[in-house]
């Protein structure tokens, strides 16, 4: 590295770059390309801020990056609460204060006010704008895509075939490029969700179509919106049309009888590739329409379709790429990186299989990739940094020049880089996703401090987590838990979803009092004496999707909206289990759970399994926490579902 290093210098004092340090001349590059032009604003009268700085920050918020910038210049900076948990990276020496704090503003689509003595970085009323019109654009892709699906009802299902044959052979073929390109690719997504379920898919479309305001506000506002035949919120005609399009299964000679209709639309934020969970995030309506069927007199069946609306990914970033002329941004390079973090064992850790997602492998931060760049040339970055912000190894290596890392690094990240003056940005180009996905610093400390003790009190922590984040934060935490709490061996909730798979039940808890919540672990809570709140947060979570929910439990479960006039309750009932990593004749790996004082049932597992189970490693001790909600009326005593919630010991390498 150091040899590298010193060949990029000598090859820059013989094209005749002189003056400053080794670490300012990518800088000074720059500037010359750029001119010198002179910021706007009240931060050109202050003389405090011709003062040159040096600043090395990676992946900080602004809550915390701003103080740090203003103990150098001795001015106070602050951030307001809508751009607080803001992460950059910034990577300069010697560069001047005030040009410093006009690429921050910049960064974050914001504008410095003068605030006492100092300055405060508030949103500008432009980005406010933008960032409300991206979100509502948003919105408008899935409806609209729901609405163009409805038109194709109007084709014949032949024609739609035969155009979906079409579509897919001139895009195999490969020729068209460009808009044409996105154009064919979108048709053909849409055909395909067409397809899915030819006869179930209009009906679904149809009753998103037919949602009220009210029942459109409600989806976006709490992320899911159920409907239910049982408790009237599904209209006759589409509980017929249901019935028509997911047919029940027939016992021997006798005809099933339909008796049950529900369907659960959520709204979530996924990211666009399944396989890298960090890359950007589209907003996706998820829909799952169920029939039930009575086969024989206490028995059903069902028939489900469970779809997802693909809506087209825009481009969300600053037009165009503006790429700069200088020298130092063509010259190869060959970075070096730490030895890889290896991931824990399963045959040593047992139950632990779940710490593979807790630091893939092959995965660098942004940051340190910006860092060594920095080291190595000189140049100075500003570079939004979320936490999804990494990329695989084998990307940096080999000898690079920095463009073309930049631009290798960039694309599966969704991000545009320019160096139009005297620093190197990089920018989201789904900075609106990223922004409000983006855990705030002060929750994940909370959560950091109390990830020990007893299993209450962890539980309370997760509670107190799920309950300060919103969905998006649930679903971003969720899917990228190990980066955003690397280190700790913080295992995360073990359930399909993580914290945002239980993110409504935690919420629950969190909103019980000290005696109430006393009074859940001895008995059943009674909805009546809850505030308003609570009775809302008790049948949000009643009504939540979930795996966990049986055929019996769907004709039980009321939506929330019809929980109001009944007398509800909730329990939490805690108990020791141990976790069992088990691998099947393929090497891949399941966990099941058992009661600490009974073994392992394997002969079940295996036969239910449909193959051959083995044991790996020893068992993990778990805490189990079981969510159960009751109603007047329902039978078994009132019990309408129960939820469980596995939370696994600190795990210590």
């Amino acid at each position: 590295m150091r040899k590298i290093v010193a060949t990029g210098i000598a090859l820059l004092f013989l094209v005749g770059w002189s003056g400053g340090t080794a670490e300012t001349r990518g800088a000074h590059a720059l500037a010359a390309d750029a001119g010198s032009e002179t910021p706007p604003g009240d931060l050109q009268r202050d003389r405090r801020l011709l003062a040159k700085v040096d600043l090395v920050e990676k992946d900080r918020p602004l809550r915390d990056l701003l103080p740090a910038l203003g103990n150098r210049l001795g001015i106070r900076l602050k951030v307001s609460r809508t751009l607080a948990d803001d992460k950059l990276t910034v990577l300069v020496k010697q560069h001047p204060a005030r040009d410093l704090m006009q690429h921050l503003a910049e960064q974050v689509e914001g504008e410095w006010r003068p605030s006492g003595s100092g300055y405060l970085l508030a949103r500008s009323e432009a980005g406010r704008l933008r960032q409300e019109r991206l979100r509502a654009e948003e919105w408008k892709a899935v409806a609209g895509w729901m609405k163009r699906l409805d038109r194709l009802q109007e084709t014949p299902g032949e024609q739609l075939n035969a155009r979906r044959q079409e579509v897919e052979r001139v895009l195999a073929v490969g020729t068209v490029t460009g808009p044409r390109k996105l154009a064919l690719e979108e048709e053909r997504d849409l055909l395909r969700d067409h397809f899915r379920h030819s006869r179930a898919v209009p009906v679904a479309v149809d009753l998103f179509r037919s949602l009220s305001p009210g029942q459109l506000s409600q989806l976006r506002r709490e992320g899911y919106l159920r409907l239910s035949s049982t408790h009237g919120s599904i209209p006759p005609s589409f509980f017929t049309r249901a019935v028509a399009a997911l047919p029940g299964h027939a016992s021997g000679e006798r005809k099933p009888k339909p008796v049950h209709v529900d369907t659960t639309f959520e709204l979530e934020e996924r990211a666009i590739d399944r396989e890298r969970l960090n890359s950007p995030r589209v907003l996706r309506l998820s829909v799952n329409l169920t029939s039930m069927w009575e086969t024989v007199p206490g028995g059903y069946s069902s028939s489900s379709l469970n779809w997802a609306a693909r809506v087209p990914s825009p481009s969300l970033g600053p037009e165009g790429d503006r790429k700069g002329e200088s020298p130092i941004l063509d010259r190869p390079l060959e970075l070096t990186f730490a030895p890889l973090v290896p991931v824990p064992e399963v045959e040593r850790y047992g139950a632990a299989v779940v710490l593979l997602r807790e630091v893939p492998a092959g995965w660098v931060r942004l940051s340190e990739v910006l860092s060594r760049l920095h080291a190595a040339t000189g140049l100075p970055f500003v570079a939004d940094s979320y936490t999804r912000a990494r990329v695989e190894r084998k990307q940096l290596m080999g000898r690079k020049s920095p463009r073309e890392l930049l631009n290798e690094l960039s694309e599966p990240l969704g991000y545009t880089w320019t160096a139009d003056g005297a620093v190197v940005r990089l920018w989201s180009r789904y900075a609106a996703q990223d922004r409000e996905g983006e855990a705030p610093e002060p929750a994940l400390r909370a959560y950091r401090r109390r990830v020990e003790g007893e299993p209450l009190a962890r539980l309370d922590a997760l509670a107190t987590l799920a309950n300060t984040l919103t969905d998006r934060q649930c679903r971003n935490v969720a899917d990228l838990w190990g980066w955003y709490f690397e280190g700790l061996g913080a295992i995360p909730p073990w359930n399909g979803e993580g914290i945002y798979g239980v993110r409504h039940h935690l919420r629950l808890w969190s909103t019980l009092s000290r005696a109430q919540r006393q009074a859940a672990l001895a008995g059943v809570l009674p909805m009546e004496g809850m505030t308003p709140p609570q009775r809302r947060a008790l049948g949000v979570a009643t009504a939540a999707p979930g795996s966990d929910i049986t055929l019996q439990d769907h004709l039980r479960i009321p939506t929330p909206e019809r929980l109001a006039p009944l007398s509800a309750g909730f329990q939490l009932k805690s108990e020791d289990l141990l976790a069992q990593a088990l691998t099947d004749e393929n090497g891949c790996f399941t966990t099941a759970f058992h009661k600490a004082d009974s073994p392992l049932n394997l002969f079940n597992l295996t036969r239910f399994g449909g193959g051959s189970l083995k044991v790996t490693g020893p068992a993990a001790p778990v805490n189990g926490f079981r969510f159960s909600y009751f109603l007047s009326g329902a039978p078994d005593n009132g019990f309408v579902r129960s939820v469980q919630v596995h939370l696994l010991p600190r795990w210590s390498p």
